[in-house]
């Protein structure tokens, strides 16, 4: 088997971690899993508390589409989390997966090793976009009101949103312009 990222390099047999087998790249240093050994490794063989750390690292990322290396599939791409733009590329046809080198170790900062399964899950997917999307949203509010202005404001929507006569004041609001 080829590396998918290296495209060339042939991939070998190692070990991730104690009873974790991989395919590996010696240039690229990624690591090419079999989604099965992964489950039966946290069935069996992972340590019973998380790794986390504090600081997360900044690992590089393929931005490039890739082929499986298995079964010549285009492999998917899946964020890992809101607090980091990497993603894991998975094989939906042979379930297989590819992490780059850094990110099992990103994957342990975040306390995520064990949980690789739930990030190939629409419901992850969408709580990702839904936080980024929230973010991006209030980076662009405070860039539009600063930050008083818009400390105000979400104040103010606090207080309309449990005010008994909301709908009157949303009314009035919708209605300045006219006035």
């Amino acid at each position: 088997m080829h590396c998918p990222s290296c495209k060339t390099t042939h991939l070998i047999p190692s070990l991730l971690e104690h009873n974790l087998p991989v395919f590996s790249c010696n240039i690229c240093q990624g690591s090419f899993i079999e989604i099965l050994s992964y489950r039966m490794w946290v069935d069996h063989s992972a340590p019973a508390e998380k790794k986390t750390a504090g600081m997360l690292l900044a690992v590089d990322d393929s931005k490039h589409a890739m082929v499986c290396p298995h079964c010549a599939k285009i492999m998917s791409k899946y964020q890992i989390s809101e607090h980091t733009p990497n993603k894991i590329d998975l094989c939906r046809n042979c379930g297989r997966f590819w992490l780059d080198a850094g990110e099992w170790r990103l994957l342990q900062e975040l306390g995520l090793y064990l949980e690789i399964p739930s990030i190939f899950n629409e419901p992850w997917q969408k709580a990702i976009r839904k936080t980024v999307s929230k973010k991006l949203r209030e980076e662009k509010l405070l860039t539009l009101f600063g930050v008083a202005d818009y400390q105000k404001i979400k104040e103010f929507k606090d207080w309309v949103k449990i005010h008994p006569k909301r709908a009157q004041i949303m009314d009035y609001l919708n209605n300045l312009s006219r006035d």
